[in-house]
């Protein structure tokens, strides 16, 4: 038994901390093992929405908004898996302050995180709309040279642009 002890390194938590601390190692542990697989989850939830998107199952805008509900409700989760570690251990023991720190920085990832994905939503709002005026312009260009040179009449000009807009607008 002393050759094991000897060779045990002490978990993380129960460094510095009284003796409940080792006696919490345990769950601590287990709710740690459940905030990795929930991140991984979160990992797996966006390459899902990446693929839905690109095979025109889903909209950016539905993706953004999955991907936002997705991430509040991890971040609930892991907030109250992390409160629930905090409860495992006395105030003013290094694993307690570990555990705090760990909230905090959960605080400021899930912050981060939000601010990404509507960062990226807008982005992909903007290229929407930056594709359907570029099909404008550029039907209007094309025309608009033919009117110029005397060679096209306003009333072929126009049927000309709408019908490049409605290729536009459906290959878009």
């Amino acid at each position: 038994l002393s050759a094991v002890s000897e060779n045990t390194k002490p978990a993380p938590a129960s460094i510095g901390g009284s003796g409940s601390d080792t006696a919490a190692s345990v769950p601590a542990k287990g709710i740690e093992a459940e905030i990795k697989v929930m991140q991984t989850g979160l990992q797996e939830k966006k390459a899902i929405l990446d693929q839905e998107v690109a095979q025109h199952q889903i909209s950016q805008a539905q993706k953004f908004q999955s991907l936002q509900d997705w991430t509040d409700d991890t971040y609930g989760t892991e907030k109250q898996l992390l409160e629930k570690e905090l409860a495992l251990y006395a105030s003013g023991t290094t694993a307690y302050a570990g555990v705090k720190a760990k909230l905090l920085e959960l605080d400021a990832k899930y912050a981060l995180d939000s601010t990404k994905i509507q960062g990226d939503a807008i982005k992909a709002q903007q290229k929407n709309y930056q594709d359907m005026f570029n099909a404008v312009q550029t039907a209007f260009n094309g025309q608009l040279r033919g009117l110029l040179a005397g060679t096209t009449s306003w009333k072929n000009a126009f049927k000309a642009i709408l019908g490049d807009l409605i290729i536009a607008f459906i290959q878009a």
